[in-house]
């Protein structure tokens, strides 16, 4: 999938009226102050908080990988196999800060 089928399919889903610039311009704030927060690329991109957010949450969801379920997604001790606590909550979630706890590992 390229850029601008992406740009485009996010602007439908989100009904951003700037359509796919407005992505791009979504894009292009991310890009150069990264890490940065949704309120900081609202004002770069001149787009509501809200618009951001949505666009920011369909980005997201396109850069998940479909995956199977495999042998490092059974509980610890399951015979969960090469780094299957190790990995835990890896994945896009990760990259910005927020990590699920499977099965309580916090409390180990």
């Amino acid at each position: 999938m390229d850029i601008d089928s992406v740009t485009a399919d996010v602007a439908l889903a989100v009904g951003l009226a700037e359509g796919p610039s407005g992505v791009s311009d979504v894009l292009r704030a991310i890009a150069r102050s990264e890490p940065v927060a949704v309120r900081d690329v609202s004002r770069m991109a001149e787009l509501p908080v809200p618009i951001v957010a949505a666009v920011c949450n369909e980005l997201r969801q396109r850069a998940r990988p479909a995956r199977r379920a495999d042998r490092a997604d059974r509980p610890a001790g399951a015979g969960g196999g090469r780094g299957s606590r190790s990995q835990a909550g890896a994945g896009p979630d990760a990259l910005h800060g927020r990590h699920e706890d499977p099965a309580g590992a916090a409390d180990a």
